[in-house]
């Protein structure tokens, strides 16, 4: 098991069953949140709500796709056998309550859940994050788990090389995509970023490249924050468009914030404590709700939307490389959807 070398993934699989099941219970808060606010029913007065959320961006939706996904919405709400397979356990509670999702407290399989997970810390077993990096912090000799603690890099950056158009999202003649990025960040603490959007090209034709010269730094971690407990993992999350993002990032950040409160809340709640994994598990669990959420999102109402990536370093040690090198090798990862396809290019790279 390494410490030596760090790995980057892209699109992480959920392997803990713990994990997935709390996922997809905050999933289907926020689901059930935005059916709610479809449906015209009374909200929280808490200005961060998952309703306040939903209906920030809903307000910005062009009324025609709106209507179409409240229309969707309705449906959702009025058809038992969606409400269930949608909402999961709120499909059975009032929607019409004000504070249905502020005074529902966690499920039984939910405090299972995260005692399960306070036992693994205790006992400094590793999440199934990367199966090839073993966890050490402060209780370990040093001398044994690593011979030097003193950091060989204090900063990881996530680059981009270049975007290809595999085929742009209208008809090729008809004219050519405005193609923007953005999303999200997230550290080992837990702390969340936006990444602000920015334009690639605004006149992307199918065939056409936008090399950047130098490549393109879309954020950087201080790999120093946390405290010594490794592995250290980090996130980026990435939306690519077929318009101008505006506040989309910071609308994603958002919805971090809010899922990472409602973990600290429930922690709080159960009486559990994660210690330093409280990041890497924000991390998880938060890139496979917004995955999911987008992916539903989506096929309501956001069709400019073409697709969304989630990215993972996992730092094995103060130490660590991409095995010998300061850059780790370069992902070519497509992006497809709204009739669009794209191919991103992409590395981590270590620096002082």
């Amino acid at each position: 098991m390494s410490t030596t070398s760090s790995f980057e993934q892209v699109n992480p699989v959920m392997e803990d069953g713990d994990m997935l099941l709390i996922a997809k219970e905050i999933l289907a808060e926020i689901k059930t949140a935005t059916v709610r606010v479809a449906m015209g029913y009374q909200s929280s007065r808490e200005k961060d709500s998952w309703e306040a959320l939903i209906k920030e961006r809903l307000d910005k939706i062009e009324p025609l796709r709106r209507e179409k996904g409240i229309t969707a919405l309705k449906k959702i709400a009025e058809t038992p056998e969606l409400r269930k397979t949608e909402l999961g356990r709120f499909a059975t509670l009032n929607l019409q309550s004000p504070d249905l999702l502020t005074k529902t407290p966690a499920s039984r399989a939910i405090r299972t859940s995260f005692k399960r997970m306070e036992s693994l810390v205790k006992r400094n077993v590793a999440f199934p994050f990367h199966s090839n990096v073993r966890i050490f912090g402060e209780s370990f000799d040093p001398t044994i788990m690593h011979p030097q603690q003193t950091y060989k890099y204090n900063k990881v950056k996530f680059m981009m090389d270049k975007v290809y158009c595999i085929d742009e999202t209208g008809w090729d003649w008809w004219g050519s995509d405005e193609i923007w990025m953005g999303g999200t960040s997230i550290d080992e603490t837990g702390e969340v970023k936006q990444i602000p959007a920015w334009e690639v090209h605004s006149d992307f034709d199918t065939g056409e490249t936008k090399n950047y010269s130098p490549d393109r730094q879309v954020h950087f971690f201080n790999v120093t924050e946390g405290g010594n407990n490794w592995p250290k993992h980090y996130f980026i999350y990435l939306v690519m468009a077929e318009r101008d993002l505006g506040d989309f990032p910071g609308w994603i950040s958002k919805l971090y914030e809010k899922a990472k409160g409602k973990l600290k809340e429930w922690l709080t709640e159960v009486g559990a404590s994660l210690g330093g994994w409280i990041g890497a598990i924000i991390g998880q669990i938060g890139g496979w709700v917004l995955d999911h959420l987008l992916g539903w999102i989506k096929s309501l109402w956001e069709d400019d939307l073409i697709a969304k990536v989630t990215y993972h370093l996992t730092h094995s040690g103060p130490q660590a490389t991409f095995g010998g090198s300061a850059k780790s090798s370069i992902a070519a990862i497509n992006y497809y959807g709204g009739g669009g396809k794209y191919r991103v290019w992409t590395y981590w790279e270590f620096f002082n």
